[in-house]
């Protein structure tokens, strides 16, 4: 198996980049997108829109530059790609803005790959809260009390499933070529009511997380 850290300085937006991993890496035949950031802040302060960027180019640029570059080894093998989504691509609260934006549009985004990439499989897993430090970076970012605030919510009150029953639903929906996963139950019971009553959820949501900022 060929694995990339990106934390190691990886550009996953950068183009010549990963056109040269993938270039020296031939064989590769599944792909497992797990880059992610997350911002913490409301959108309509000036000091969010570079946040937003790179938010943006890591989370929907970065996946469209690895699928582009991925994408005639991954048809020829007949391969997978692996995205990890978030039930955030559903639902949002202050301070998530960034974040559910990038997610909702992420899905939009595997959804268009499908198609171009067959007859390789396009995996969209829908991830509940899961208890790694993704908020408290973005609240290192931000540097405010309000950043760190959303950290501490998004801990107490939603980041529920542990990483490693995480990675394991992952790899079972990645064997089983499915189009789409809710990963674990909150992610599910996310994606269900969505279908059904998507305000009253987001409302239900509003409650559970509340409002650090009172702007």
């Amino acid at each position: 198996m060929t694995s990339l850290d990106i934390s190691t300085g990886f550009d996953v937006a950068d183009s010549a980049m990963v056109n040269r991993w993938f270039a020296d890496h031939p064989e590769v035949d599944t792909v497992i997108y797990a880059a992610g950031i997350a911002a913490s802040g409301l959108l309509t302060r000036p000091e969010s829109i570079d946040q937003i960027r790179s938010v943006t180019d890591v989370n929907i640029m970065g996946l469209v530059t690895v699928a582009g570059a991925a994408a005639q080894q991954i048809r020829q093998h007949r391969g997978r790609v692996v995205v990890l989504n978030s039930a955030f691509s559903l639902i949002t609260a202050p301070g998530y803005g960034a974040y559910s934006a990038s997610k909702a549009a992420l899905s939009m985004a595997v959804s268009a790959l499908r198609p171009e990439l067959s007859p390789a499989t396009v995996t969209d897993c829908v991830l509940g809260g899961v208890d790694t430090p993704i908020f408290d970076r973005a609240a290192d970012r931000a540097g405010t009390q309000e950043a760190r605030d959303v950290a501490e919510r998004f801990r107490r009150r939603i980041a529920r499933n542990v990483a490693a029953d995480v990675a394991a639903a992952i790899l079972r929906a990645a064997l089983a070529r499915r189009s789409r996963a809710a990963i674990g139950k909150d992610a599910a019971l996310i994606t269900g009511a969505h279908r059904i009553a998507p305000s009253v959820l987001q409302k239900a949501v509003d409650r559970l997380i509340g409002n650090p900022f009172g702007d």
